[in-house]
């Protein structure tokens, strides 16, 4: 997430973060406590994360000027399994998937991923797999692989052993048909 600058991004939105204390109807406060969670969540500090992304969580139920809600709770539930509360993860799960619009798909790998997690938390590592490779499948099936599909990286980086090598098995992703593929620079 933002090439590991957490620093540079934690200050800025931070910054962000307090103003938005400042003014109670700023409609951006669940965005930037959604960011600082992220952050939290991608450095490992699992207490903060959950901290920020229940907050963020029920900011955004309230508005959600990006339709991040999504994004937020399956964050949130990953977060959650990660500390070992395999039902409140489930709980967030659910909150992702009823906050799901099926025009806004960008979101889905963080969904799959999150359940993926709740798999994990529940001692199920062969379900974790089994969700992780579907979900990739299918987006890249769909010509979505690359936006939809969650990081090959994240199992491996988030200490998940064994959930990385499905995705690693899939290949790169196939152009959507009909599509024009560009070809990689240099």
């Amino acid at each position: 997430m933002f090439y590991g600058a957490f620093e540079a991004l934690d200050a800025t939105v931070s910054a962000l973060y307090q103003d938005s204390l400042l003014h109670p109807t700023d409609p951006l406060r669940g965005t930037w406590a959604l960011f600082l969670g992220r952050s939290a969540l991608a450095q490992g500090r699992l207490e903060l994360a959950v901290t920020r992304l229940r907050e963020s969580s029920a900011l955004l139920k309230q508005d959600d000027p990006g339709r991040a809600l999504v994004w937020c709770a399956a964050s949130l539930a990953e977060a959650l399994a990660m500390q070992g509360h395999a039902d409140l993860a489930h709980g967030a799960v659910l909150q992702a998937e009823a906050a799901r619009f099926s025009s806004v798909q960008c979101y889905d790998g963080e969904l799959a991923l999150a359940r993926a997690w709740v798999a994990v938390a529940n001692g199920d590592i062969a379900h974790a797999r089994e969700l992780l490779v579907q979900h990739a499948r299918t987006a890249v099936d769909e010509g979505a692989g690359a936006s939809r599909a969650p990081s090959r990286s994240a199992p491996r980086r988030s200490g998940a052993r064994g959930l990385a090598a499905p995705a690693e098995q899939l290949g790169p992703p196939r152009p959507a048909a009909g599509s024009r593929q560009r070809e990689p620079p240099g």
